[in-house]
């Protein structure tokens, strides 16, 4: 099965999920990070004090509901992104075939073919985000490589990012054509410009900036590199 890999932006989304075992607390935790408009959970069984506690603290602005009953066509219609994450099969069809006669966007839990998406193993450094996926084949493998790679991201890319986030918009301010602006940001991440802010070599730094930025930002450099090295 192929899936297109995207980022996508919750925070006027209404997200539904039904189940609060072990899985769906991870899918609750996961969502509320990312802010959403509102969220409502669902299930049989009543959460216990240290779930209600560590949803809390992820909470903010009343966007989180909790119901201890069954799911209901009135839950589903209308949401953006709904998990269907119980141990019941019969639910979780359900919950897949409304959705997907809606055009609802659904991850059923126990059947990736049954889903219009799947969540990859992911996590997040300073700005920085990676994302793996087996396309539902294997999410502990998943796991497994995600594992590794956070023990290979370190803080060593924090000041690169950092500065190129400040200057993507200034680029595309100068209305260059998108071939030009990728030259632009492939040169600089091919230099040696990530040893030299990682090192706090500013002279440095400051040469492969007016070497490889167009002229038009040789006045920002400093701008730049502010809080960089």
């Amino acid at each position: 099965m192929q899936y297109l890999p995207i980022n996508i932006n919750l925070t006027q989304a209404r997200i539904l999920i039904v189940g609060a075992g072990e899985v769906g607390m991870r899918k609750t935790l996961s969502v509320l990070q990312a802010k959403p408009k509102d969220l409502l959970l669902l299930d049989l069984i009543s959460l216990t004090k240290e779930k209600l506690e560590c949803i809390k603290q992820q909470t903010e602005n009343n966007n989180f509901i909790f119901e201890q009953r069954n799911v209901a066509d009135s839950d589903i219609l209308g949401r953006n992104l709904v998990f269907a994450c119980t141990n019941n099969k019969e639910i979780n069809h359900f919950i897949a075939d409304l959705c997907n006669q809606n055009n609802i966007l659904c991850n059923i839990i126990d059947s990736p073919e049954l889903s219009s998406f799947i969540v990859p193993a992911h996590f997040s450094h300073n700005g920085l985000q990676l994302s793996i996926s087996t396309s539902g084949q294997s999410p502990a493998l998943a796991r497994v490589i995600r594992q590794e790679l956070e023990g290979f991201i370190t803080d060593r890319f924090d000041k690169t990012l950092k500065l190129l986030g400040k200057l993507r918009p200034l680029l595309l301010e100068l209305n260059f054509n998108t071939k030009e602006n990728t030259r632009i940001f492939r040169e600089l991440i091919a230099s040696e410009l990530m040893n030299q802010l990682n090192q706090n070599q500013v002279g440095e730094a400051q040469k492969t900036l007016s070497k490889l930025l167009p002229s038009q930002l040789h006045n920002r450099i400093g701008d730049l590199l502010h809080d960089c090295t």
